[in-house]
């Protein structure tokens, strides 16, 4: 703690505070000084800093269950897509005349077939 005469800090509450607490020898001053600093340069006091770092765990926690929340959706929507793809690629394969085109090709080949074999 070097620094903890040099910061703005020190300046603005702490002399001010010593300058009311005569009573405080100058070693438990400067301790105590130090404990507030640190308490300072942390954002915070005591037990704030587990305090906040579980309420933004919490907050990240819930963000990510809306991230996969999310991405579960965009899957649901892909999914669907393609399950209409096939199913429209279905429709157009039954609705083609399958049978039909079989009996010309055999038709066909029968025909080379018989001709190849008479000649």
């Amino acid at each position: 703690m070097s620094d903890f005469k040099d910061s703005e800090y020190y300046g603005s509450r702490v002399e001010p505070a010593r300058r009311e607490s005569g009573w405080l020898s100058d070693g438990d001053f400067i301790r105590r000084g130090r404990e507030e600093y640190r308490d300072y340069r942390m954002g915070a006091g005591g037990q704030s800093p587990s305090t906040a770092k579980g309420i933004f765990s919490l907050i990240l926690l819930i963000m990510a269950a809306g991230a996969l929340f999310s991405i579960a959706q965009g899957l649901e929507v892909v999914m669907n897509n393609a399950s209409n793809a096939v199913d429209d690629v279905g429709r157009s394969l039954f609705a083609f005349p399958w049978k039909g085109i079989a009996i010309v090709i055999a038709d066909i080949w029968l025909g080379i077939y018989t001709w190849l074999k008479l000649a």
